[in-house]
Parts: structure tokens; C-alpha cells; sequence
């Protein structure tokens, strides 16, 4: 019998481990004289429903002693159920609230105050009977109330939970996991952010039925906020970039005091490449540590796969996806937030040539949407009864680019048509917004209903703009940053905000006669070193640029925003042109040659393959300056000079005017 209680012991100190790191921390009595129990323990906070058994740690329980649960909101006592030499069990007693409880043990005349304790009061889940064919079963339930109508898939099948909460599968159980399409008004009721509860791992065999239920809370989303991250790119490096340290400082400071001041919920979106699959193993950070990374952010992560998130040592894209189901589930899902409906694909199909379990392939893959998910996505849809309803969809590679000189939206799936069966899901919807990340620019894409926001990169170039000359720069210029979207009912607002910058700073205004002074033959010669460099000027990137003319780079522009530009209130001529940010050029192209660096082909300044996206040229006489244009480099404490010329810009989206 003895060895009995230790095994039960040790089990329960595993689900109760890290107990004493809650937010609730249990108490012991405090004094040591007269106590009836001593080493008590209980998990604070925990959701519980009446009639269920709870657990407590302790040394000195009897037969015949009562648990008294004591708040503001009345008492109640329930005897204990079973007694042993290392804990006790007694039961939840019925007509119990959520909230704090004081817990007494009653021992005749004697009784001791054990701790407080914050229980959830749910409704209990027990009770699902077995249906035939369904091999995974559960509730979905908010308190003491079923949810009825949600949405319940494992990526192929879908149910909808019935008036009781209930939902049955008949599952393959082939991607590992179980998700509900979470309602509106509701979040996951989760303690981690990182992976919020709305998934489940499934552990049984696929003949096996096996019960997975999600608990939910209410919550008033009519408002709510969206920030919005591309490529992180994080890989532990400390001596090469010190990702981590520039991601901590920069954006998780940031975005943790941005989200924590709002007073709406608020959420993030990760849009993938959250690791970098290359340093894995060699450096030890993958998805798992990534987690641990940001664990304790303040509001949930809802996150999609990148290229880069797949393990390098497996060929094909199931195998490679694996370790992302494993760490923060699935890879594709859906959830309302208020009157938006929220979708998000995993559209990299990995190949991997050469990779083998122990050894790296060559991390090749192609972009688009698979059948498989092309038919879940037309199932979620169909149930949503008004298509007027805002879609937002997050992916990590654009469907559409526009870099080109002629600034043309094209389909950018490969294969080629891939594009287009992904629209057409579309068919009907009159308000779709595609997020995406993967390419380190902003870009602004319409085409009918859809508009496709091309974020710019959290890890600007890879972190080496940073880590070289301390001023974080896309490889359009852009700062690197993420997107904030605002939701009010149905109505989207949103804005592109550097890290480490003001709201309102979205472009940079450079004075070309400077810029171009700048660039004499021994830094045109090191810009030469850049292979893409040598068909258009050989390093002297401005060479075509006219005499007097102001660069304005407007880092997050779309067709829906006015731009005038005036001098001494005589308004400018302005155009878009094709050329490389010089702000990104001095801070990374230029200073990876300086520091003794190897050029890397998808690091350059966009030009060609990539188009400075938002540049537009002004044709001004004045503003030439009188300082020198001179690069903001390690180790340079004055700050870059000749960069902003102080135009006015006014722009403003439609709706803002």
C-alpha cells in the first residue's frame, strides 16, 4: 500500500509542478505550533467543477476531517474522501463561484487555515458518450455553459458542437492534433501565450477514441487590436548579430508595453520565420526554444510557418513540419475576433533536397497553398453567413508582388497558377486583407477585393544592418518593424510602426546632390563587390539621378493614401521611381565590405529583383544642406547627417481625411 502512495505522490507532483511560480502562490500556515497538517500544498490556479475530486499535499490528514472553502460570497464544506500518509482528496462541493477561497481543515473543535486558493468553476466534461466512428470526442465550454456551434477540425474533418458543447470526430489523427475555430467574443482560456489553448496534441492510437475538451472565456472584442510580426529570424547568435539581445531590447520591450497599455484586447500574429532552420542544431535554437523565448509575453501569439521553420534534417514537407505541430500546433486554423474573421495558412511546401534524419538538405521549397488546405479553407468559409465580413489571412510568402520597374501586381505562387485557385476561395467576399511577411520590405498589393499588406521584417536584414552600424534598416528602407492593425466592428485600420520610432515617422526624405557626394570612386568600387551591382552602374547606384533632387522613401504607401509634396507652399511634382534605399546601402550593403564581410546576394539593398518599394523622386532646387551625407557606422557617435531634408508629406488614408 505504502508503494502505492508514492507513485500516486510522484505523479501528482508532476501535473502540479511549478506550483509555487503561480501568480496565486499558495500559502502554508504560519505558525509551526498546534498545526494539524503540515507540507501543504494544492495547484492555485485551477479550473475545477463540482463533484470533482481535488487533490492536496500534505502530512497529517485524519478520517473525519472536513475542508471548509470560505469568500466573500458564502462557505461550504465537504469531508475528506480519502486520506494517505502524503495527501488527501476531498470534493468540490456544489453551488460553488469562481474566485478566491480561504481553505480551513475542521477537525472537531480544532481547525487550522491551510491556504487561499483560486479556483475556476467549470462545467464538468465527464460525461460524453462514445459515438460510432468517432475516434476523438469532447466539450466546448465557457464556465458552467456549453458552447454550441463552434467550429471543431483536425485539418481534414470538421464538426460543430452541438447544443450541449459536444463535438465528435472521425479522425485519421494523421496531423497529430485537434483545434476549435475559436468564436467570436471568445479566447482560449490558456496560461501560455505563446501557445494558446484553442489545440490539442492527440495521444492515442487512430482507433482509439479519445477526449480532448477546450475550455473558453468571454471576452468584449467589438474592439480590439492585431500587431502584426514578419521574421524574426532568431538563431542565437551572440557574437555574429546578437539577435536575441536586439530582439529583446527592440521589439518584445516595445510590444510589451504597446500591448499592455491598450485598453481593447489585443493579440499578436506572427507570420513565420520565427527560427532560422540553418542554425538549429549548430547553434541549439529551434522551435522549442523560441517558445521559451517568449514565454510570458502579455497578450496570445497566433502564429503561422515559414520557410524557415521547418527541420532541415527531414526531406518533404510533413516530416520537416513536425517540430512546429509539436511546439505550437496547427498549421493551419481560423478564429473570429469581434466581426473579423482571422484564417492562417501555412503556404511554404518544403522539399529539402538532400535532407535525411542526421544530415542538413539543401532547405529549397516551393510557395502556395496544398489542396489539402485549399479545402479546408472553402469548408471555413462556407460557414461564414455574411461575406461582407472582413477576412484577414496570414501567410508567410505573398501571393502578389509588384517589383518590377513598371510597379505590376503579380501572382507570385510557384508553380505558376497557384496564385489564383487560392482567389478563388475568395469568390463573393468583398473585404479580404492577405498578411504576409518572407521578403524583409513593405509592399501593397490590390487586386478586386483583396489586398495584400507585404510586412516588412522584425529582424530588418537579418539583424546585420543592426549589429553593424546600430540603425535597423529593411532592405527598402523601411525600418524594421511590424504592422498595427485596429479593429473597430468592421472597420480596419492600420499603420506600419518602426521599432524604436514614433507612430507618425513613416518616410525619410534624402537629399540626392549629398547623397551622390558621397559616393566617390573608392566607396563605388567597394559597392561593386555586390554581384547584382554589376549590370546597373557598377556600384555608382545614382549615377541617372538629377541635379537637385529630394528621394522620399514612404515605407508603407497604397493606392488608398493622398501624397502631395510642397516647397514654401508651392506644391512639387512627384513620381515613383526604381532605386535602392541609400540609407539601407550605407548601413549594410557598404558596411558588410568595410568589416571584412562576404556580399550575400538576398542581403542587397533592393533593386531589380526587389524594388525600393514607396520611393517617390522630387524634382526641388532648394535643400541641398550644408552638411557632408556621411554613414552612421559602429563606433560613429553623431547621428547620420544630410539623411532628412524636412519636407512636408501629407498623406493620409481616405478614411482619415
Amino acid at each position: 500500500m505504502k508503494r502505492c502512495y508514492k507513485i500516486a505522490l510522484c505523479c501528482l507532483f508532476v501535473l502540479l509542478g511549478g506550483v509555487a511560480c503561480t501568480d496565486d502562490p499558495v500559502q502554508e500556515a504560519l505558525s509551526d505550533d498546534g498545526r494539524l497538517v503540515t507540507g501543504f500544498w494544492i495547484a492555485s490556479p485551477q479550473p475545477v467543477h463540482a463533484g470533482q475530486t481535488l487533490t492536496m499535499l500534505g502530512t497529517g490528514f485524519a478520517e473525519g476531517d472536513v475542508v471548509r472553502f470560505e469568500s466573500g460570497t458564502g462557505s461550504f464544506e465537504s469531508p475528506l474522501a480519502q486520506v494517505s500518509e502524503s495527501f488527501a482528496c476531498t470534493t468540490v462541493p456544489a453551488g460553488m463561484a469562481s474566485g478566491g477561497y480561504d481553505l480551513t481543515l475542521v477537525r472537531g473543535a480544532a481547525s487550522q487555515r491551510l491556504a487561499r486558493v483560486n479556483l475556476r468553476i467549470t462545467l464538468d466534461p465527464t460525461r460524453i458518450p462514445d459515438r460510432e466512428g468517432a475516434t476523438i470526442k469532447g466539450v466546448v465550454y465557457c464556465g458552467l455553459e456549453p458552447v454550441a456551434g463552434v467550429r471543431v477540425s483536425d485539418g481534414f474533418e470538421t464538426a460543430v458542437t452541438d447544443a450541449d458543447g459536444y463535438y465528435w470526430l472521425a479522425s485519421d489523427k494523421r496531423q497529430g492534433y485537434v483545434f476549435v475555430s475559436l468564436p467570436s467574443g471568445y479566447e482560449a482560456e490558456s496560461t501560455d501565450t505563446t501557445a494558446p489553448a484553442f489545440w490539442a496534441p492527440l495521444a492515442e492510437a487512430a482507433d482509439v477514441c479519445e477526449q480532448h475538451d477546450f475550455e473558453l472565456r468571454r471576452v468584449d472584442q467589438s474592439r480590439h487590436v492585431m500587431i502584426v510580426a514578419a521574421d524574426l529570424h532568431l538563431a542565437n547568435r551572440p557574437t555574429a548579430t546578437g539577435d536575441l539581445r536586439q530582439f529583446a531590447e527592440g521589439f518584445i520591450a516595445e510590444t510589451t508595453a504597446f500591448a499592455s497599455a491598450q485598453s481593447v484586447p489585443t493579440y499578436l500574429m506572427v507570420l513565420g520565420d520565427m527560427t532560422w532552420d540553418e542554425f538549429w542544431y549548430s547553434n541549439l535554437y529551434s522551435l522549442s526554444n523560441y517558445r521559451t523565448t517568449m514565454q510570458g509575453y502579455p497578450v496570445p501569439i497566433y502564429h503561422t510557418m515559414g520557410n524557415h521553420d521547418n527541420d532541415p534534417y527531414f526531406a518533404g514537407d510533413f516530416a520537416a513540419e513536425a517540430a512546429y505541430r509539436k511546439a505550437l500546433g496547427p498549421t493551419y486554423y481560423s478564429f473570429d475576433v469581434g466581426e473579423v474573421h482571422y484564417v492562417m495558412l501555412d503556404n511554404t511546401v518544403y522539399i529539402n533536397t538532400g535532407g535525411t534524419e542526421g544530415s542538413m538538405g539543401k532547405r529549397n521549397y516551393h510557395s502556395y497553398v496544398t489542396d489539402q488546405q485549399l479545402a479546408w479553407l472553402r469548408d471555413d468559409l462556407a460557414a461564414l453567413r455574411d461575406k461582407s465580413q472582413p477576412v484577414v489571412v496570414g501567410m508567410h510568402c505573398p501571393a502578389m508582388n509588384n517589383y518590377n520597374a513598371a510597379f505590376e501586381n503579380r501572382e507570385s505562387f510557384n508553380p505558376a497558377g497557384k496564385t489564383q485557385e487560392l482567389f478563388d476561395c475568395f469568390e463573393g467576399f468583398s473585404d479580404v486583407h492577405f498578411l504576409t511577411g518572407h521578403t524583409h520590405y513593405n509592399a501593397n498589393m490590390e487586386r478586386g477585393a483583396i489586398f495584400e499588406h507585404n510586412v516588412a521584417a522584425v529582424c530588418e536584414t537579418w539583424w546585420w544592418a543592426g549589429k553593424l552600424s546600430g540603425v535597423g534598416v529593411c532592405k527598402d528602407g523601411s525600418p524594421a518593424g511590424y504592422a498595427v492593425y485596429e479593429a473597430d466592428g468592421r472597420k480596419l485600420n492600420w499603420y506600419y510602426k518602426g521599432v524604436g520610432q514614433d507612430r507618425d515617422k513613416q518616410f525619410r526624405t534624402y537629399d540626392m546632390n549629398k547623397v551622390r557626394e558621397f559616393y566617390t570612386p573608392a566607396v563605388i568600387e567597394i559597392l561593386s563587390q555586390w554581384p547584382r551591382r554589376a549590370d546597373d552602374g557598377a556600384g555608382d547606384d545614382y549615377f541617372d539621378v538629377a541635379d537637385n533632387t529630394v528621394f522620399i522613401n514612404v515605407w508603407n504607401w497604397d493606392s488608398q493614401w493622398t501624397l502631395r509634396v510642397t516647397e514654401n507652399g508651392r506644391e512639387l511634382p512627384v513620381e515613383r521611381v526604381w532605386h535602392r534605399d541609400p540609407l539601407h546601402t550605407i548601413c549594410l550593403d557598404y558596411a558588410r565590405i568595410l568589416n571584412g564581410l562576404d556580399p550575400v546576394n538576398d542581403w542587397e539593398s533592393s533593386l531589380a529583383h526587389v524594388p525600393c518599394r514607396g520611393f517617390v523622386a522630387a524634382h526641388i532646387v532648394a535643400c541641398r544642406g550644408d552638411r557632408p551625407f556621411r554613414p552612421p557606422l559602429r563606433g560613429d557617435d553623431a547621428p547620420p547627417q544630410g539623411v532628412y531634408c524636412g519636407y512636408e508629406l501629407i498623406k493620409r488614408r481616405d478614411d482619415e481625411k
